[in-house]
């Protein structure tokens, strides 16, 4: 019998997830074990992605988009972290797209970005306004603000664009735009809380995919590898990097698959899809942290050279780590809610 998830059946996740492999694979297979420090972003390799439906994958089909939801959005995620895609899709379609739609403007084709701000008035009666590291800020045809009750849209054509140099690839600018370029549209709610929520959502998914790479990477390593007469797996001291790193990745997919799945329920803004959110994120903080450096340990130096494709995997699970709020920020929040919700640290969990 076939099963549903979360709006999808299984049967169609299952083509989602075949048709992401053998495209994303494609893109970036070539260019792994190139000894530069980035993979390169390719114009037609969006046109072949926004071919497929996956540049706006979740945007309403109205609105030019597929009309998918957050389970095929999370697989989407899930594959362009494992295997290290250099294409906004997440920024196109989750933020900028979305923030298009409550700016009631049309969505475009090319790649486009999104940042939050905490300008002021005053800020918007200056001559300028600058936009300091934007993520794919080199690429972007359009820049969407999340604001306290605004929404703003600059075109890039309008902008001074500066590159900043990253080591994950993703074509981070400062950009300065004149304020009159700035379309600036009045929302009814602050959208920062939403964009940080969705961000540490795709970030999270993100983040597994790529530690499931890693560990991937790290079996193979130490079945293959021989010293002493045997595979360096046969040794306890190895066998534990492995399986503690397999274990955290379990946990961090558990946490992303439960938030997706509250999320698919509730929607972003809800409360409970906050703390679903901040739970994975932290579990997806945690696991990046000493996935990367227990792979790196089992692999040898071998793995610390531009020679070697791990380093594509972990440098984006540990730059990803900090978008959108560090575990850190995260545990404070979630501490501050367990404590200001009147329950015991244990009806706090089973409640959520």
């Amino acid at each position: 019998m076939t099963s549903t998830v979360h709006g999808s059946t299984s049967a169609e996740l299952d083509a989602l997830r075949e048709l992401t492999d053998d495209l994303f694979g494609s893109i970036t297979g070539p260019h792994l074990h190139s000894p530069q420090t980035t993979l390169p972003y390719s114009p037609e390799a969006w046109d072949l992605l926004g071919e497929s439906g996956l540049t706006l994958l979740t945007t309403p089909e109205d609105a030019g988009g597929s009309g998918g939801g957050v389970s095929e959005a999370a697989l989407m995620l899930d594959r362009s972290g494992y295997h290290a895609l250099p294409a906004p899709l997440f920024e196109t379609d989750l933020l900028a797209s979305w923030l298009i739609g409550l700016h009631g403007t049309d969505a475009s084709s090319a790649p486009m970005t999104a940042v939050q701000v905490d300008w002021s008035p005053e800020d918007l009666r200056a001559g300028e306004v600058v936009l300091n590291r934007v993520p794919w800020g080199q690429i972007a045809s359009d820049i969407l603000v999340a604001g306290d009750s605004f929404v703003g849209r600059i075109g890039t054509d309008d902008a001074e664009i500066e590159p900043v140099g990253d080591l994950v690839g993703e074509h981070y600018a400062h950009v300065s735009v004149p304020v009159e370029a700035l379309n600036v549209v009045p929302t009814s709610t602050d959208t920062r809380s939403e964009y940080l929520t969705r961000g540490a959502w795709a970030r999270s998914e993100q983040i597994c995919g790529a530690l499931e790479r890693v560990l991937d990477l790290g079996i193979a390593h130490v079945t293959e590898r021989h010293q002493f007469g045997r595979p360096i797996g046969k040794f306890q001291a190895v066998q534990e990097l492995i399986s503690r790193s397999a274990g955290l990745v379990t946990t961090a997919k558990a946490a992303a698959a439960h938030a997706t799945a509250v999320i698919d329920q509730l929607g972003f803004d809800a409360d409970g899809s906050r703390i679903a959110v901040s739970i994975a994120k932290i579990q997806a903080g945690r696991a990046a942290t000493v996935v990367s450096r227990d792979i790196h340990q089992a692999h040898g130096a071998i793995g610390f050279t531009l020679d070697h494709q791990l380093r594509h995997f972990t440098t984006r699970a540990l730059a990803w780590n900090r978008d959108f709020g560090a575990p850190t920020q995260w545990s404070k929040e979630l501490g501050r809610k367990a404590l200001g919700s009147g329950m015991s640290v244990w009806e706090f969990a089973v409640a959520h």
